[in-house]
């Protein structure tokens, strides 16, 4: 007898996707998905890569908490930190670019962490919340990235805590302009400054001792 089978539904019955079986075998514990196989070798089992991103910032802008690799402020960014960051690779501060370490909000005052290195370059600006100002090394201050720390000689400091503050020792014995934005006051403990350009006392005391003349 005719077969019923035309060939149009012959096509249909006989249609493939060219994917007849699965191409590696299914997890046997949760979660139960398995990795694609791609490419010519052999399946190696579930495998997840976690992609760190570089961030540069180069207009004002909040930076959200969450881990980076290169965070750069060029000549025209102002970054306002609302934190926890954390930096695995450089962070650089270039000539007009402005780090804030406090957030939009007044309680995002949290160091900025990591293993990575910290850069600010001259004509920079560095605004510190920190109570304990800035340190050259070690788990204090603003700036507490386990690599090395340049502080310019020839960038600005504003301190814009809410609590009393120390400069701390990471300040360098001079700067281009220091600026006091906090009723609390700021106190020189960095072993002595010389301003090259300007003291702003926008809000609160400056502090210092004998030892410690501007």
């Amino acid at each position: 007898s005719t077969s019923p089978v035309t060939l149009r539904l012959q096509g249909v019955l006989s249609f493939t996707t060219g994917v007849e079986k699965n191409d590696t075998t299914i997890r046997a514990d949760f979660p139960f998905v398995q990795t694609p196989w791609i490419g010519t070798g052999s399946a190696s089992g579930p495998t997840n890569t976690l992609i760190i991103p570089d961030l540069t910032v180069s207009t004002a802008m909040p930076v959200e908490a969450g881990t980076y690799n290169n965070v750069t402020i060029t000549g025209t960014g102002a970054a306002s930190f609302n934190g926890p960051v954390q930096v695995n690779g450089k962070l650089t501060v270039m000539k007009g670019g402005v780090l804030n370490t406090r957030g939009v909000l007044a309680t995002s005052c949290l160091p900025i962490t990591g293993p990575g290195s910290f850069v600010l370059e001259a004509g920079a600006t560095l605004g510190v919340c920190n109570s304990d100002g800035i340190a050259a090394t070690g788990a204090t201050g603003a700036i507490q990235l386990s690599g090395s720390r340049t502080y310019s000689n020839d960038a600005s400091y504003v301190y814009n805590g809410s609590d009393a503050q120390t400069t701390g020792a990471g300040l360098p014995s001079q700067v281009r302009s220091l600026t006091v934005n906090n009723s609390a006051g700021l106190t020189l403990n960095n072993g002595g400054l010389r301003i090259a350009q300007m003291l702003t006392l926008t809000n609160g005391d400056l502090n210092t001792s004998s030892r410690q003349i501007l």
